[in-house]
């Protein structure tokens, strides 16, 4: 196990410093049938996690003082080739790509680099399985040249290397499909794919380009979307994420087959822009919020123009208590849900965790556009009387599980909160300081979005010491590592084909790579010792 352990880390060596550079031979191993394919600029990456001091994150460290004491030719090779990668033969500058293939039998995964020069690549090898104190021995045939390993094989030429590996274990198959790839044209490779191009034209630090012929080929949801009234192959997805000084940001783009680009343009499935107006309704404060504006009209009439899906409708139609259609007609489609306070109890401290004054309730509200109040008003008539709803003062109460819930109808926004003076703001037009008098109106001007706000800090005060109250020291120590250097998350949709994250950082320490990782490294540390050393004061 030592001995394949020490294997793996040197190939994961090899792969750690290369970068991108043209022209990208080494893709015409990877085939036009992989669903999915992902590609890291391992020389961007590398200089942003500043792995040129690698040990200065206590696993690398441990790591490397652990192989020194069992293996130190072993430890001599790989801080040699940590000291010049260059030495291991590789181009300094090209994209690592992994890819899955065969997602639905017998999977094949796999990693593609390109070679630089190949005398100085198979010396490195070598030494690498000498120093692993392996039986293995590079084999040549036939012009190829590799490595057979456990589940894994690898394959290269003068210009390219390729590590091929199958989770069934089928070694006769392992090979003859790594020499398949590895002697590809460019008519059977990835690049054949023009949404492919355009990813690899679009690359960052770290990139997904996904197929999804694969959800079509998984037996786990064959059934489901051979269900579906529209053709799901031929779309696909890419996700790209590049770590900057402040913080992580990512974009996706989908690009949909002709069928259902016709349906999202004939449909209008999903708004342009979401009505900014209901931030009027909700406190300036803001914790989490989600929203989205869709097109219900336009979903009733899309699934109502397919005719297995009609049935069903019209089913649904005569046993409704109200007019369906006339119920949809009155949702105008922007829908926002936010976290924008705590109810704190009035003893913040115990030395009981999970006693009575250790509850915390958040506090949120849900806001709904309508078309038309009418039916709303109907259908709450209907349940009235019940004994569900209480009615007073010009709005609505409900009660369930010890926690009231009050809602009610304002121009035409069906309000719903467990903050009773957001209802009572709503009578006069909404909140006199609201969100809509912050930054966050622009992301919340999008189609769709999701925010959190992760700096601690900003929490009310009661609330953090009662959480660290609960924590074990050590638990708080590795929890604060990570909140310390975080702002907030922001998602959203510019439009139903292309979407945005960001992940805004604070207390930075160079490149938000290289802060994220020296957090988790350091949380890691703290867990490892013992629970009884005392917090530090922070």
């Amino acid at each position: 196990m030592k001995k394949i352990s020490a294997l793996t880390l040197i190939t994961g060596l090899f792969v750690l410093f290369t970068s991108c550079s043209k022209p990208d031979q080494h893709l015409n191993t990877i085939p036009s049938s992989a669903q999915v394919v992902a590609s890291i600029d391992l020389f961007n990456i590398a200089r942003k996690a500043e792995l040129y001091d690698a040990e200065q994150y206590n696993f690398v460290a441990e790591t490397m003082e652990k192989m020194k004491a069992e293996n130190p030719e072993m430890h001599a090779f790989v801080q040699d080739l940590m000291s010049n990668p260059l030495q291991s033969g590789l181009k300094f500058r090209e994209n690592l790509y992994m890819f899955v293939d065969n997602i639905d039998n017998s999977s094949f995964a796999g990693a593609t680099l390109a070679i630089r020069d190949v005398s100085d690549f198979e010396k490195a090898l070598t030494s690498a399985l000498t120093y692993a104190k392996t039986d293995k021995v590079i084999e040549k045939k036939q012009g190829l040249s590799y490595v057979k390993l456990k589940k894994m094989i690898i394959v290269y030429d003068d210009k390219k290397v390729l590590l091929i590996t199958n989770l069934d274990d089928k070694q006769d198959e392992l090979v003859s499909y790594a020499k398949l790839l590895i002697n590809q044209s460019e008519k059977n490779g990835i690049t054949s794919i023009n949404s492919f191009n355009d990813f690899k034209s679009n690359a960052e630090d770290f990139n997904v380009w996904l197929s999804s012929d694969a959800l079509s080929q998984m037996p786990q949801s064959a059934s489901l979307t051979n269900s579906l009234p529209f053709k799901l192959t031929g779309n696909y997805i890419e996700l790209h994420t590049k770590f900057e000084d402040n913080g992580i940001f990512g974009t996706s783009s989908i690009e949909y087959n002709d069928e259902i680009a016709a349906m999202l343009d004939e449909y209008e499935l999903v708004k342009t822009k979401f009505n900014t107006d209901l931030l009027e309704y909700l406190p300036k404060e803001n914790y989490m919020t989600y929203g989205m504006a869709i097109n219900p009209t336009g979903i009733y009439n899309w699934l109502n123009d397919i005719p297995s899906y009609k049935a069903f409708l019209d089913e649904a139609k005569n046993n409704a208590p109200l007019n369906v259609e006339n119920l949809i007609k009155s949702i105008e489609g922007d829908i926002i849900i936010a976290l924008h306070g705590f109810q704190l109890p009035e003893n913040a401290t115990t030395t009981n965790p999970g006693s009575a004054n250790q509850n915390v309730m958040p506090l949120t509200t849900a806001i709904m556009a309508l078309n038309d109040r009418s039916v709303v008003d109907e259908l709450i008539a209907q349940i009235q009387p019940t004994g569900l709803i209480q009615e007073a003062d010009g709005m609505y109460s409900v009660s369930f599980f010890n926690i009231k819930a009050y809602f009610g109808i304002f121009d035409n926004n069906l309000i719903f909160s467990n903050d009773e003076s957001v209802i009572a703001a709503a009578k006069n037009g909404g909140m006199k300081d609201n969100l809509k008098d912050t930054d966050l109106k622009e992301l919340f001007a999008n189609p769709g979005y999701m925010y959190m706000n992760l700096n601690w800090e900003k929490y009310p005060m009661q609330l953090t010491s009662m959480l660290k109250s609960t924590m074990s020291p050590k638990d708080a120590k590795a929890f604060l590592s990570i909140a310390n250097i975080l702002e907030e998350i922001r998602a959203y949709n510019v439009s139903v084909k292309e979407g945005k994250f960001e992940f805004i950082m604070r207390n930075t320490d160079g490149n938000s790579l290289h802060t994220l990782l020296k957090a988790i490294d350091e949380s890691k540390r703290v867990n490892s010792k013992d629970k009884s050393e005392p917090l530090a004061a922070n």
